[in-house]
């Protein structure tokens, strides 16, 4: 009687039918212990996949790992960077004059114990810079060395200014002893070759021989010819000699030479000696040089060969 009397209640308040009043009145258990069931399921749930003390643990265990993984770190850039900091010796630099300057002074610019070695080695044999950029041809001193050093090279202007005043009267005086200490490239032998920075014993008497070869040298240019003479070292070589005005190279006279011996000096092939030799054989002994023009082989070299060429006995 009651539960009648409840849905008749519910179906005035609500409007409901009968049907409607019924479902209603069964969903309401239903519900009720849907939610309760849920809330109990979830809370189990919660629980028994969430170790709180476990996950802690874990949680303490990658917190060490962290902390232990950047002392290490720590520890790597202490060490890293004073190892680094007692290879690289922090360079004081300072204007310098590149011809005056001492060992320690090099050192003290950041330049290694063997390239202020050959320094120092190339001042005491005579050497001097001119340039700024002359400082390069050290041997061992790296691009990014010089790039470095080159704002703070100085080269007085009255130390240049003396320097070339000491070069014209030498040139004028035409004496094998100055202050640079020169010397006649057709008269130096191998001794005096090694004093140059980069030539031993082999490059001195490679030049020495391909020297008499020629017969002399007739003009500086020609120590580029040296095979394995590197250019740099070359160029230090022309500026450290000098060709006598006077000097005349040994000639080989066309008329009455061999093709053995015209072939022998390094400018003349064999397939030129033979055209000299026709030549002459052809049309007589040469009274001049001009005729060697006329042999297009040999024309393309002429200027090289006439120095050392002659048609008097």
């Amino acid at each position: 009687m009651v539960f009648t009397k409840f849905k008749r209640k519910v179906r005035n308040l609500f409007g409901f039918s009968k049907l409607e009043t019924n479902g209603m009145l069964l969903l309401i258990p239903i519900n009720t212990v849907l939610l309760l069931g849920y809330i109990y399921i979830k809370d189990d749930l919660f629980y028994t996949r969430y170790n709180q003390h476990s996950d802690i643990k874990k949680l303490d265990s990658i917190s060490n790992l962290f902390i232990k993984a950047s002392m290490d770190m720590t520890n790597k850039i202490d060490v890293e960077g004073s190892r680094i900091s007692k290879i690289n010796n922090m360079p004081v630099l300072v204007n310098f004059n590149p011809n005056d300057v001492t060992h320690a002074q090099l050192l003290q610019l950041g330049i290694r114990k063997d390239v202020a070695n050959k320094w120092v080695k190339y001042l005491k044999n005579g050497g001097h810079f001119d340039k700024v950029d002359q400082v390069k041809r050290i041997y061992g001193l790296t691009d990014s060395t010089f790039l470095i050093l080159k704002p703070f090279i100085v080269l007085p202007e009255q130390t240049s200014s003396v320097n070339l005043k000491a070069k014209k009267d030498f040139s004028s005086e035409n004496t094998k002893i100055s202050t640079f200490n020169t010397f006649d490239i057709n008269l130096a032998d191998t001794i005096a070759l090694q004093n140059i920075r980069g030539i031993g014993k082999i490059l001195s008497k490679r030049i020495a021989k391909y020297r008499d070869l020629l017969g002399g040298f007739v003009t500086l240019d020609q120590l580029f010819e040296v095979y394995g003479l590197d250019s740099i070292v070359a160029t230090k070589l022309i500026e450290q000699s000098f060709l006598e005005d006077s000097f005349t190279p040994k000639k080989i006279n066309i008329n009455i030479t061999t093709k053995k011996e015209l072939s022998s000096h390094p400018y003349i092939s064999n397939k030129m000696a033979d055209l000299i030799i026709a030549y002459r054989s052809q049309h007589g002994n040469y009274t001049d040089l001009s005729p060697l023009k006329t042999i297009p082989l040999v024309l393309t070299s002429f200027h090289k060969i006439s120095p050392y060429l002659t048609v008097k006995d």
